[in-house]
């Protein structure tokens, strides 16, 4: 085979992978796909060892394509190749995924030879690895695997967390110690979740946040933005409960516009529709509108009606800074009701009067010269809540304006 200077050349790391791999397949009918291939060493070695494998190279530097085109034709090996940053090219799904990542921390006096996209993942040296793992859902087929290579200077234990995080399975095939460093394989698969989401025709799945009680992602169905609100626990606990409780509360208020609607749900996660929007305090920091303040302000009110009617305690009203979300046309809408509840009394208007009347709020009220008694607005909110009378919901908001 052939190598030159503007190519990364193989070594332990390379030898490593190949042979992590020739062990854990068979020669079956698998299509594969390789993600920086460099000098093609990896696959044409494969296609020698099995030669019922249809395989596809990539790699970011076209020097690299071109010597692994000529290094393919030179062993009579058949290979496609697409260069490609990544998945940016890539259309279909594989079978399995193999990827060698750059991995050292970059050196600042590292010359801008292309040879560099081949040695440095980033500042950290994991950051390409990590883009790998966030972008890989989609070109995997439901019951396909991965074998990527970790290595101890650009901290795996972060990358294995991303895995976790983004619902991958893996474990550890093999690893070795070269001084300074130490290498690691990894075989990696989707895990059930995962799966059925791929079943489903889900795609692009990203991770949004983690909470107490279940992770949040969003996804791409039938070319609309839905979110995935998935279990963390086993469902012989509480967590169970509240998942199932914000299903029931949506479905509840499925003909209100101010929240999102459930598509789909199970024991361990539900699909729903996807909201766009900012935080009502993110938004308050952009207004400079005193109409569009009260007609913000006026619409949360009606939303607290509307629960307090239904008996629907939102119970972070208080302090609702990531409950109240504004979109671009100003709709407004509620998230996260799991910890909501059915109840006698609830205090939705009671509560977000109090928050309106908070320091950090009240100062945008001042900002425009709305001056808030807060002594009276708390009288009306006691008579209101004796009965949630329409006419005493007017008088708060009279008083508010």
């Amino acid at each position: 085979m052939k190598y030159n200077e503007l190519v990364y050349q193989p070594q332990e790391d390379t030898h490593l992978l190949l042979d992590s791999i020739i062990k854990n397949i068979k020669n079956q009918k698998l299509n594969i796909l390789e993600i920086g291939c460099g000098s093609g060493y990896v696959s044409i070695n494969l296609l020698k060892e099995y030669n019922n494998l249809k395989i596809t190279c990539t790699d970011i530097n076209k020097n690299a394509i071109k010597l692994s085109k000529e290094n393919a034709k030179e062993n009579n090996i058949k290979i496609k190749f697409i260069e490609s940053n990544l998945f940016e090219n890539i259309k279909q799904e594989y079978d399995i995924i193999i990827f060698n990542p750059p991995y050292l921390p970059q050196d600042k006096l590292s010359s801008k030879h292309s040879i560099d996209t081949a040695l440095y993942g980033g500042k950290k040296g994991y950051e390409i690895t990590h883009q790998f793992i966030e972008q890989v859902y989609n070109n995997l087929k439901p019951n396909g695997k991965i074998f990527l290579l970790l290595c101890s200077l650009s901290k795996p234990k972060t990358s294995l967390e991303l895995l976790n995080k983004f619902n991958y399975e893996y474990k550890l095939i093999k690893q070795i110690k070269i001084f300074p460093e130490e290498l690691f394989v990894y075989e990696i698969e989707f895990n059930e979740f995962l799966k059925e989401m791929k079943n489903k025709k889900i795609k692009t799945i990203e991770f949004i946040s983690k909470g107490k009680k279940g992770n949040i992602y969003s996804g791409n169905l039938k070319n609309k933005k839905i979110k995935i609100k998935q279990l963390i626990e086993n469902r012989n606990n509480q967590s169970f409960v509240t998942i199932q409780n914000e299903v029931n509360l949506l479905n509840k208020l499925k003909k209100q516009s101010f929240v999102q609607k459930i598509i789909e749900n199970t024991d361990n996660y539900f699909i729903s529709s996807f909201i766009e929007g900012i935080t009502f305090e993110s938004w308050l920091e952009k207004n400079k509108s005193k109409n569009n303040f009260k007609k913000i302000i006026l619409k949360i009110l009606e939303i607290c009606q509307i629960l307090d009617i239904q008996k629907i305690d939102k119970k972070e009203m208080v302090n609702p800074y990531k409950h109240i979300l504004i979109d671009k046309k100003e709709n407004v809408y509620f998230i996260d009701f799991e910890r909501s509840s059915i109840c006698k009394n609830p205090k939705n208007i009671t509560q977000v009067i109090n928050y309106f009347c908070s320091k950090k709020i009240n100062d945008y009220f001042k900002k425009f010269n709305i001056n808030l008694n807060i002594k009276i607005l708390n009288q009306l909110c006691k008579k209101y809540k004796k009965d949630y009378d329409e006419k005493k919901f007017k008088d708060i908001i009279n008083n508010l304006f």
